[in-house]
């Protein structure tokens, strides 16, 4: 993915979320880093909004990311409508995680566990609010689920500390879905 195609999934994602003076505004206070870092784009919002409201901000930015991210359609999608749905959710957010993986330095893994799957997610983005980082994710994950299952779950996020990587977040995503 090219960098110039990132930089405008955030843009975007950002103008959905916050409107487009208050994006244009928060992309203006941003260092001029070359090339974009999404840690700055946290550290902003935390700043503009507080560590509360911007985590609720985060989240939105998430799925609003998910929505405007440029995924290859040719992946394993096609046949994920015939399959259960515990199944089709695991093999979906495995090869998400492989197509974001390699444009965010991101990385997750997910497990099944007794009534729920597990994803551990770590991340190295240096000077990011753990908080806002794994409420980013949270979102992303929610709106990523709706788009493979075509059902909404509740993503439950807790913040793990990790020597190795700036942050980890673990999130629990009950079998069993809202609705």
């Amino acid at each position: 993915m090219s960098t110039f195609s990132l930089l405008s999934s955030w843009a975007s994602a950002l103008m959905e979320t916050l409107g487009e003076a208050q994006a244009t505004a928060l992309m203006e206070a941003l260092p001029p880093a070359s090339p974009f870092h999404p840690a700055d784009l946290l550290q902003a919002l935390g700043e503009r909004f507080g560590e509360r409201g911007g985590a609720g901000v985060a989240v939105r930015l998430g799925e609003a990311l998910f929505h405007h991210w440029p995924l290859p359609l040719e992946g394993p999608r096609q046949g994920w409508r015939w399959l259960p749905t515990v199944q089709r959710v695991s093999q979906g957010v495995a090869w998400l995680g492989q197509v974001v993986a390699q444009a965010l330095d991101v990385h997750w893994r997910i497990q099944p566990g007794q009534e729920g799957w597990q994803i551990r997610l770590r991340h190295r983005w240096q000077g990011a609010p753990q908080r806002l980082g794994c409420a980013l994710w949270q979102g992303f994950f929610q709106e990523a689920l709706y788009w493979l299952a075509g059902k909404v779950y509740a993503v439950h996020c807790h913040p793990v500390d990790d020597p190795q990587a700036a942050w980890q977040c673990e999130f629990t995503i009950p079998f069993r879905s809202l609705y």
